[in-house]
């Protein structure tokens, strides 16, 4: 039995939608929508949320960090991004021989950008694969990771946001 009207549940009220599933509402939807703060998942009729990093409602391309239209809270350029995934990963390959010093909020902190990382590596590595017999390339400049809280080697905050180590761009 498919869907012909949306709203309905999947698997409760019928076995395929017509056009598009949303998983946060587990429904059938006409299309994957900003306002329910999803994006459609490349290849598929699958509506995804928005990573919680992006601003409700301000939806996004991917579910990544690094692919909200807005973000909720902070901002990190590619370059600065790059720099505390550097220092992160300098710690995490030394956490097992730091670990009696490490105190909890290091590694809370390392838990809490995991995420980050995970996202930053993956995004990295598909942007420098091959694709279609051509290289693509990161547009660092434009580039921007959304964070809830700016990382302690950037604690300061621009005007637009932005998390930074200078007190001058403020």
């Amino acid at each position: 039995m498919n869907c012909f009207d949306n709203g309905v549940k999947l698997n409760m009220q019928c076995d395929q939608c017509r056009n598009y599933y949303s998983e946060s509402h587990l429904e059938c939807v006409n299309n994957c929508s900003i306002q329910r703060n999803e994006f459609l998942l490349e290849g598929t009729n699958i509506c995804k949320s928005c990573n919680v990093e992006c601003k409700s409602e301000g939806g996004c391309y991917g579910g990544g960090v690094n692919q909200c239209n807005e973000c909720r809270a902070y901002k990190l350029a590619y370059k600065d991004a790059a720099r505390f995934v550097d220092y992160l990963l300098v710690l995490k390959s030394k956490q097992s021989e730091l670990s009696t010093q490490l105190n909890n909020s290091l590694k809370s902190q390392l838990d809490f950008y995991k995420e980050m990382i995970k996202n930053f590596m993956d995004f990295k590595n598909r942007q420098q694969s091959n694709f279609n017999d051509r290289v693509t390339e990161i547009d660092e400049e434009n580039m921007v990771f959304c964070v809830s809280e700016c990382p302690t080697l950037m604690p300061y905050k621009t005007g637009n946001l932005y998390c930074t180590d200078s007190r001058k761009s403020m």
